[in-house]
C-alpha cells in the first residue's frame, strides 16, 4: 500500500509552531506513550494536551546551548562525512493520525566538492546513494552520560524519536549524531523500521481515542506526583470534603504523616552531620575524604527581591485519641 505524503507546515512564528505541536504527538513525546521517556509520562502529556493553550517550555542552560551548537555540529558532520546538510524548518504532520514532528536537519545530497581522502567514513554517502535524503537528529551529550547511557544504540527515547520522524516524513533512513564532551562526534545510522513505525502510529491513535473518550493514561508514581500537585493548586474557600468514611484517604494521611516524621528525623540527622563536618574542616573551603568530597565555599552577600506567587498550603495532622475519665 502506498502511504499518503505528509502535510508540511511552515510556521511563521513560535506561537504557530507551539499550536501545531500542541495538536499532535511530537517525536520527543511518543516515547512517553511506551513508558520510555526520561522527561515525561503519558499522563503528563495527556494533561498538557487537554489544556486549551499549549505550554511554552523555555528549556534550561543545557538545552539552550545544545540548540545553539546544532548548526556547528551539522557543519562538522558535513566536513567529516562528505554530505550536504540542509535546515528543516517545516513541521510534518502524519497523514493518517494526529502525530507530527519538527526536525533538526536533512542530509540532502552528496558533497561532490569534498576531499575524499579526509573523510572520517563514507557510510553517510553510501546511505544517500542508496536511499536518497535522510533525517539528521543532533544531540549534544555529556561524556559521562554518553558512557553510562549510550552504546551501539542511543537511549530508547532517542531511537523512538528518530523512527517517529521517519514515519512522519516517509523517508527511508536517518542518523543520530552525538557531539560527545564537546570534542568528538559519534553517529548511529538507522533505516526506517516499518514495524516500529506502525507501533508508534497505533500508540498515538490509542492515546487520542482515549483522551477524546475521557480516559487518561495510568498514573506513574512518583513521576506524576508533581503533575497532580500542580493540577490541584486551587482551594474553594469554605468548601469541606467529608472523608470520614473514606478509608483510602485515611490510609494516605497515615502514609503522609509517617513519611513526614521520617523526613523530620532525617533532617535532624542531616543538620547534626552538617554541623560536625564544619567543626572538623573548620575554615577550609574544600575537604578530601575517602569516598567523598566536601565543598564549603563562601557565597557573596546579595540583595534579592521577588514576588511570591499564590500557593495552596498543605498539612496533615494526626488526631490524638481522647483519654478516658
Amino acid at each position: 500500500m502506498v502511504r499518503a505524503m505528509p502535510t508540511l507546515h511552515l510556521p511563521a512564528t513560535r506561537d504557530e509552531w507551539l499550536k501545531l505541536r500542541h495538536a499532535h504527538i511530537g517525536s520527543t513525546e511518543s516515547a512517553a506513550l511506551f513508558g520510555l521517556s526520561q522527561y515525561a509520562t503519558a499522563y503528563e502529556i495527556a494533561v498538557a494536551k487537554k489544556s486549551a493553550e499549549p505550554a511554552d517550555w523555555e528549556g534550561n542552560e543545557r538545552t539552550k546551548w545544545g540548540q545553539r551548537l546544532e548548526a556547528s555540529i551539522a557543519t562538522g558532520i558535513e566536513a567529516d562525512y562528505g554530505v550536504l546538510i540542509e535546515d528543516m524548518p517545516r513541521y510534518a504532520v502524519h497523514s493518517e493520525t494526529r502525530m507530527g514532528s519538527s526536525f533538526d536537519f536533512k542530509i540532502a545530497a552528496l558533497d561532490d566538492a569534498c576531499y575524499m581522502d579526509l573523510l572520517t567514513d563514507e557510510v553517510l554517502r553510501d546511505m544517500v546513494s542508496k536511499h536518497g535524503p535522510g533525517v539528521l537528529e543532533i544531540k549534544n551529550v555529556d561524556s559521562l552520560i554518553y558512557k553510562q547511557q549510550w552504546s551501539e544504540e542511543a537511549p530508547p527515547h532517542i531511537e523512538i524519536q528518530l523512527q517517529h520522524q521517519l514515519e512522519c516524513l516517509g523517508l527511508k533512513w536517518g542518523v543520530i549524531a552525538a557531539l560527545v564532551g564537546g570534542n568528538r562526534t559519534e553517529i548511529i545510522v538507522r533505516e526506517r523500521d516499518e514495524a516500529v513505525g506502525r507501533a508508534i502510529v497505533a500508540k498515538v491513535r490509542e492515546f487520542w481515542a482515549n483522551l477524546e473518550a475521557g480516559i487518561m493514561p495510568p498514573l506513574s508514581m512518583p513521576e506524576d506526583a508533581a503533575v497532580l500537585i500542580r493540577l490541584h493548586q486551587f482551594a474553594d474557600p469554605g468548601k469541606l470534603y467529608d472523608g470520614r468514611e473514606d478509608t483510602t484517604l485515611a490510609d494516605l494521611c497515615r502514609e503522609y504523616r509517617a513519611a513526614a516524621d521520617e523526613e523530620s528525623a532525617a533532617e535532624k540527622r542531616k543538620k547534626v552531620a552538617h554541623a560536625l563536618i564544619l567543626e572538623r574542616i573548620a575554615d577550609a573551603e574544600k575537604a578530601l575524604v575517602t569516598g567523598y568530597s566536601v565543598s564549603a565555599s563562601m557565597v557573596a552577600e546579595t540583595e534579592v527581591h521577588y514576588t511570591r506567587k499564590a500557593y495552596r498550603s498543605f498539612r496533615v495532622t494526626e488526631k490524638k485519641a481522647k483519654a478516658n475519665g
